[in-house]
């Protein structure tokens, strides 16, 4: 595959109006990856807030972003991918044709090229951030990284002839082997090469055959392979080729289980201590996408002693998951919400429920993704949530699954498909976390007891 990175520098048309008309001129400019606010774009905000993340520059609405790509001879024979990390809703425009729309808040947009012609061409991004189908949490409030507007991550346009674009893996410890999940584009049927290294030493090569274009193998190894964990935190690489094309995935051996009212990493006893995260950067309002940003972040919480995050409603870049593989961070992010649970799912909860999906199948194979979370302060239907996660865990279940973080409040509950409980209280006078604002009082150990190292929450 090659990769034709196209940030830099873009026009620009701002429309708070959100007219759905094409605009004719784009008379400001920006340098992506970036949002409108960050950039000085829009009007100058004169309000200072202090409940939450003042925007200095606020805009909501439609932000056009155009510039030219060029599409060589070779791209034109090729399928072509525009690759677009970490946006809200978008809508692509090629030659003023509109193309598609995606809105995932957590996962990148994919839009296929295909049938381009080689030369020139005009391509229109546009981003809106208004009217999602959820609350979207803390991934789109102002009391965190603000509503933002743009695109802060990678921008490419991908061309390849066959290639596995999305690829899950699984680890089994006990057997000593991988199972590989791909998603093949730009071949029904065909075979493909795989093979596991790491630091030169060969674990397994295989040929495995795809039909569907789907690729579904289990690749054992010729020797034991090294384990990662908190402590170790080994990484293998995956290497698929499918003719000229090649995909490297890195991935752990990792095995993650609730045994009782233990939890075992490998099968030795871990405690989580861990910290709430609502990706919060305020100094640009936005999480960073760059892998050595996110170890500058996970270093300074492990020389703490952090080696859990909770992700407050909301799931963090891949350079989040790639610097917590390199150092051995447990990562558990949540569905982007915050509210009831209905019992007959709408539009707002299919989305969720897809985005839940789109997480497992982008991140699901870092091995530091192991904890997933429904959202936050959740009411309402515990059936739906107890069917939320038993689907999850069809797809990935190598994960554990909270129904929520603080569901039900006063009166919570375990569900059946869940792994974990994630909460602050068992009951009103049955704490569970050491300190508590006074709204949530009564307080807690750490703020009525002297110091002392015979509370544990464990047991």
């Amino acid at each position: 595959m090659k990769i034709t990175d196209i940030s830099g520098q873009w026009e620009v048309f701002l429309d708070e109006s959100k007219r759905a008309s094409l605009p004719k001129e784009f008379p400001l400019s920006i340098t992506l990856p970036n949002t409108t606010s960050n950039a000085k774009l829009g009007k100058l905000c004169e309000e200072k807030n202090y409940g939450c993340l003042t925007d200095l520059y606020h805009f909501e609405g439609f932000a056009w972003f155009r510039r030219t790509i060029d599409i060589s001879p070779q791209m034109a024979k090729q399928h072509i991918t525009l690759f677009l990390e970490r946006t809200r809703k978008t809508a692509v425009y090629i030659d003023g044709k509109k193309i598609g729309t995606h809105c995932s808040l957590c996962a990148p947009h994919r839009y296929r090229l295909d049938g381009i012609t080689e030369g020139t061409h005009e391509l229109v991004i546009l981003v809106d951030n208004t009217d999602y189908p959820t609350g979207g949490g803390h991934l789109t409030s102002r009391d965190t990284q603000t509503n933002w507007n743009g695109i802060t991550g990678r921008i490419e346009l991908r061309s390849f002839s066959t290639y596995p674009e999305t690829v899950s893996v699984m680890p089994n410890i006990a057997e000593n082997s991988l199972y590989v999940h791909a998603q093949i584009i730009g071949a029904e049927s065909g075979s493909a090469q795989l093979y596991v290294t790491n630091g030169g030493v060969d674990y397994g090569k295989i040929t495995a055959e795809f039909t569907n274009s789907t690729l579904d193998c289990i690749i054992k190894f010729s020797q034991p392979a090294p384990l990662w964990s908190e402590f170790k935190p080994q990484l293998l690489s995956l290497c698929i080729t499918i003719g000229e094309d090649m995909r490297v995935v890195r991935f752990g051996m990792r095995e993650l289980k609730a045994d009782g009212l233990t939890l075992r990493i490998n099968g030795a006893e871990t405690f989580l201590r861990g910290k709430h995260d609502g990706l919060i950067f305020p100094k640009t309002g936005f999480a960073p996408t760059d892998t050595a940003d996110w170890i500058n972040v996970f270093s300074i919480a492990k020389s703490y002693g952090i080696n859990h995050y909770r992700f407050h409603t909301c799931c963090p870049p891949e350079a989040a998951f790639e610097a917590a593989d390199l150092l051995g961070i447990y990562l558990q992010p949540e569905l982007p919400f915050w509210g009831t649970v209905p019992d007959k799912f709408g539009e707002e909860h299919e989305f969720l429920r897809s985005e839940g999906f789109a997480m497992l199948r982008e991140f699901g194979s870092h091995p530091s993704f192991a904890m997933m979370s429904m959202g936050n302060e959740l009411w309402g239907s515990k059936e739906r949530l107890n069917e939320l996660i038993a689907d999850y865990k069809k797809v990935a279940p190598d994960k554990l699954y909270s129904g929520g973080s603080n569901n039900f409040q006063f009166v919570p509950c375990v569900l059946e498909e869940e792994d974990f409980f994630s909460g602050v209280r068992l009951g009103h006078d049955r704490l569970i976390r050491g300190s508590y604002a006074m709204c949530d009082a009564p307080q807690g150990h750490i703020q009525t007891d002297r110091p002392n190292s015979i509370h544990n929450t464990t047991r």
